[in-house]
């Protein structure tokens, strides 16, 4: 991406419009609230309604586009548009996509191993077809978890597709909802996780935690974010590639606000279908969404809600139908590589040296 300020993404501008001028607003410009948003340009949700009809040469000081370095450094870290690095999300993409290599103990894996190298004291883990590992990463503790590679990880996913509470969230007194494949997946390690972590010295208020993981994996890594986080681990970072939607929107409104101040950045792309999945009846995505319209070439888009449709949702469903078929060959499935031709990442585990 180009230096300098990085514009604030888009967001609802029009929350605190009292009910009649909310009905005027929606008269005049359309009731869907994605057309709103993209009639309000790219300014922050601060920004008065009124300042789409200002003209732009006499621009009110109010009106006028916010940047990162305009913000309080809280807020900044919870504005993707100013946390987001293409960089840094290849290096997590390569930590995610070593989680589908055996023999990471050594961190001696092929090309995933060799362009993230800067990881030791690595422990793997496996339950019931589910992969993850903890290491050192630099002056970081690294949590990363496989996406789905064997039948067992997709019973994981299809289990998903009804919910449960999860004792330990709640939103304003609600009791968050989230695919019961992924919560039992996740808390089938997540005691080992911590105790690994607790060992390399990132314990609660310890050393700084980063968590990524591709697919299923980005599934578990949200939750682990969440988890994590609200036990008082010192989440710092976290990267997910082609992650489902995790739970209702409880839990999403839960996430967002437990890790408002966290760089958490799910990445998704044009042609990957599993984005919208589970169906959007139930489940809702969490925040900050890195969307690629193209190939890295073509730049990304920025979204701080979890269902702007100025991200992943422009897709008509009949492209989604589309994308699915297209997944029955690995070699034209779009959610199984990321961020080309920058890098080519492979979430296969082709490429990797020690994998059965």
């Amino acid at each position: 991406p180009a230096a300098g300020p990085a514009p604030v993404a888009a967001g609802p501008g029009l929350a605190a419009a009292t009910p009649d001028l909310r009905q005027w607003q929606d008269a005049l410009l359309g009731a869907r609230p994605a057309r709103r948003r993209r009639l309000e340009g790219e300014g922050s949700s601060n920004k008065p309604w009124w300042c789409i009809y200002w003209p732009w040469r006499l621009r009110h000081q109010r009106c006028r586009q916010e940047t990162c370095e305009d913000m309080p450094p809280g807020r900044r870290a919870g504005k993707a548009a100013c946390t987001y690095s293409e960089a840094e999300a290849v290096e997590f993409a390569w930590l995610s996509a070593a989680a589908f290599c055996d023999g990471l103990q050594w961190w001696k894996c092929g090309p995933p191993c060799e362009r993230a190298p800067d990881v030791k004291e690595v422990t793997p883990f496996e339950h019931h077809g589910l992969h993850s590992y903890v290491g050192q990463h630099r002056d970081s503790c690294v949590v990363a978890f496989r996406g789905s590679s064997n039948w067992k990880a997709w019973a994981h996913n299809v289990a998903s597709l009804a919910q449960v509470e999860w004792r330990t969230c709640s939103f304003r007194g609600v009791a968050c909802k989230v695919g019961a494949g992924f919560l039992s997946g996740y808390l089938s390690t997540a005691d080992r996780i911590k105790r690994a972590l607790n060992e390399l010295g990132c314990g609660v208020g310890a050393g700084a935690v980063e968590v990524t993981g591709h697919s299923l994996g980005g599934a578990l890594a949200t939750l682990a974010l969440f988890d994590l986080h609200k036990l008082g681990f010192n989440v710092t970072r976290g990267y997910t590639f082609g992650s489902p939607r995790v739970g209702d929107a409880t839990f999403a409104l839960a996430f967002d606000a437990t890790l408002a101040s966290v760089p958490v950045h799910r990445v998704t792309k044009v042609n990957d279908p599993a984005v919208h999945l589970p169906p959007r009846r139930s489940f809702h995505h969490v925040g900050r969404e890195v969307f690629y319209p193209g190939d890295t070439n073509a730049g990304y888009r920025v979204c701080d809600f979890g269902e702007d449709h100025g991200c992943a949702g422009t897709s008509m469903p009949l492209m989604r139908e589309l994308q699915i078929l297209a997944c029955i060959s690995r070699a034209s499935c779009g959610h199984l590589n990321y961020l080309q031709p920058l890098a080519h990442i492979d979430f296969t585990g082709r490429v990797c040296v020690h994998r059965r």
